[in-house]
């Protein structure tokens, strides 16, 4: 019987409550449409975008291990143009990037990182902001128009603000 079949033939789930294989159908297609996009977010880091100042990023000055941060993007473009912000990250315990769609926050696209959350030491992170016109931009970007994720690792703030204190003796 073909899996299309099973799914829309509610009683070969209802059979049989314990097998796991009535329910596979539906855990592969959640799993096949986890991204909107069709690009692996790996292959954009060897895109080279154009270099625009309607998308723009300020790193923040330090991650710490044990408090939540937020993440924004500033988008200068107008709101019925934007097809998706969306944010990819990942810390040094992931394998695979995390996206998330940015939801627009009082002139802003942000994002809540949340270390108690997610663990790892560090955090990688780059956006893409796609337009209805097929338009793709990434922020960070380096000169040539490569992307090039943000590197931070999380530290800790009694040790953070203990060293800023001693540098300004």
């Amino acid at each position: 019987m073909s899996i299309l079949r099973r799914l829309a033939d509610s009683r070969s789930i209802n059979q049989n409550p314990d097998s796991v294989l009535g329910f596979l159908p539906i855990l592969l297609t959640g799993t096949l449409w986890q991204s909107e996009t069709a690009v692996p977010p790996e292959s954009f880091l060897t895109y080279t975008f154009l270099n625009t100042p309607s998308v723009f990023h300020t790193e923040p000055e330090v991650l710490f291990t044990n408090r939540p941060q937020y993440i924004d993007l500033f988008v200068e473009f107008p709101k019925k143009e934007l097809e998706s912000v969306r944010l990819y990250f990942q810390t040094d315990s992931m394998m695979v990037w995390q996206e998330i769609h940015l939801k627009y926050f009082r002139g802003r696209y942000r994002y809540l990182f949340d270390p108690n959350i997610i663990p790892g030491t560090k955090l990688e992170y780059f956006f893409i902001v796609t337009l209805n016109n097929f338009s793709i931009y990434a922020e960070p970007i380096d000169e040539n128009g490569i992307l090039s994720p943000v590197q931070k690792p999380f530290m800790d703030p009694v040790k953070y603000y203990k060293a800023k204190l001693k540098s300004r003796q």
